[in-house]
């Protein structure tokens, strides 16, 4: 592609038009600029700025797409997001092993638009 920025590419197949893969395609680009490359990726990738970085979230039904861009703060955010989940993770891990699965031992969701999508919303849901 010559000097052109990559691109990342995520496309959704969603009836409503309510989410937003933002976050998502945040976390590819810091993957594809911490990681190590693909032995097919041009060498050129090492230069690319991360705010460089075309995001695109193309959905399929409503044939809508969105565009983002992520600035350093932006990138510093999503970084820390990876973190703390991690550690969430990890501490929810460490409980397993102690006293077995309770669903109180999880984070609730953040949007309450995303339990409208979850595929797992019958587990969180049953008495």
């Amino acid at each position: 592609r010559g000097s052109h920025s990559p691109a990342i590419i995520v496309c959704t197949a969603y009836v409503s038009d309510s989410r937003d893969h933002r976050l998502q395609l945040a976390c590819y680009a810091i993957a594809l600029k911490t990681c190590d490359p693909h032995r097919d990726f041009p060498a050129s990738l090492k230069a690319v700025n991360i705010t460089d970085i075309d995001l695109i979230e193309i959905q399929l039904l409503t044939k809508k797409q969105r565009h983002y861009k992520l600035s350093n703060d932006d990138c510093t955010e999503v970084e820390v997001f990876i973190l703390e989940s991690a550690r969430e993770m990890e501490m929810a891990k460490a409980g397993l092993l102690r006293k077995g699965v309770e669903a109180n031992m999880f984070p609730v969701a953040h949007s309450p638009t995303t339990c409208r999508f979850c595929q797992f919303r019958s587990l969180c849901w049953e008495e």
